[in-house]
């Protein structure tokens, strides 16, 4: 071996960030064409795909946690933002982005049933998505992981002193309870996060808020080039947003600590406009804690749960046209 390959780093390298890596299953695509947004994360299985909408970062990252614990036999999929690799312009409006990922859902699976779930944002994205493929005549089960409902979550801001202070102690709570248990290599990176936190509203405070959204993206390693571009359409895309009521199958998997003023909606406002009711799973931790250890293992079992009950759904007309002599459809 050379000297310059064994010489180690210095320590200088080892501190510098990497940045994130695309997963390495969607290759850039030499003709020039937009790239696409889909992503697999685990192809193999018999069971129906599930497709993950991305919260307002716009990445798959925190579905890289929850994929691998769905379960044997089960793909997974994840959208993410255009523009978030490959310098492309994002898309800053609803129905352009739901335009854009149902053109790629549609070309990798042409009809339902459709197991849509989203995070944060990402549920407003998968409720639009579901309406329409609805009006299309297509089976859809849609899974909403703690998505406050947009309109209803500005109106919620307006709490009480008191509730506020009462949240902040539940938050406080909530971390140390996760902290503890951890080995002290995981506290060191659990850490990360409140830090940052502190500094965004230090920054915020100062009137640095551009600062402030771009160290909003960093998990530990530099963000993607379009991470801060993605960031600002998707919340431009989700301003404004109003849902229409949806006759659909209807799951929300709801964080167990809530802002003051949605804490008493079990729907966190969706339910006015769920018409055939939800289906509610409390998960401990708050947004977006669902996806740390030891939470997002809850978080799997719910979805596998939930998922394996469809299933049956689907099943149980085939099933009952084999007690009548009537081929299946």
């Amino acid at each position: 071996m050379s000297q310059v390959e064994s010489t180690p780093p210095s320590p200088r390298a080892r501190r510098r960030p990497k940045r994130y890596q695309r997963p390495a299953s969607i290759d850039d695509d030499p003709s020039g064409e937009p790239r696409p947004t889909l992503i697999p994360l685990r192809e193999e299985g018999h069971l129906p795909s599930l497709y993950f909408l991305p919260g307002f970062t716009g990445t798959v990252f925190q579905y890289l946690r929850l994929a691998p614990l769905l379960g044997d036999g089960q793909p997974v999929y994840a959208f993410e933002s255009r523009g978030m690799w490959d310098g492309t312009a994002p898309l800053d409006e609803m129905n352009a982005i739901a335009d854009d990922h149902l053109s790629q859902l549609r070309a990798h699976q042409p009809h339902g049933p459709y197991f849509l779930l989203g995070f944060s944002m990402g549920g407003s994205v998968a409720w639009e998505m579901a309406a329409r493929l609805l009006q299309d005549g297509e089976q859809v089960f849609l899974g909403l992981l703690d998505p406050p409902r947009p309109d209803r979550d500005r109106e919620a801001t307006r709490a009480s002193w008191f509730a506020r202070r009462r949240h902040r102690a539940e938050v406080w709570v909530f971390h140390l309870q996760t902290f503890m248990p951890l080995s002290w290599p995981r506290k060191r990176a659990y850490l990360r996060e409140p830090m940052r936190g502190i500094l965004r509203r230090s920054l915020r405070t100062l009137g640095m808020g551009e600062r402030s959204r771009a160290i909003a993206l960093k998990t530990g390693r530099r963000p993607p080039p379009g991470a801060l571009a993605c960031r600002q359409a998707n919340l431009d895309a989700l301003d404004g947003f109003v849902p229409l009521p949806l006759d659909a199958d209807i799951a929300l998997f709801r964080g167990k600590i809530q802002n003051p003023g949605m804490r008493a909606d079990r729907t966190l406002g969706w339910g006015d406009v769920a018409l055939r009711g939800i289906e509610v799973h409390d998960v401990p931790g708050l947004h977006p804690y669902i996806f740390v250890e030891p939470h997002v293992k809850v978080l799997a079992r719910e979805i596998r749960s939930w998922a394996e009950a469809r299933r049956a759904l689907i099943a149980e007309p085939d099933v009952q046209a084999a007690r009548d002599g009537v081929p299946g459809g």
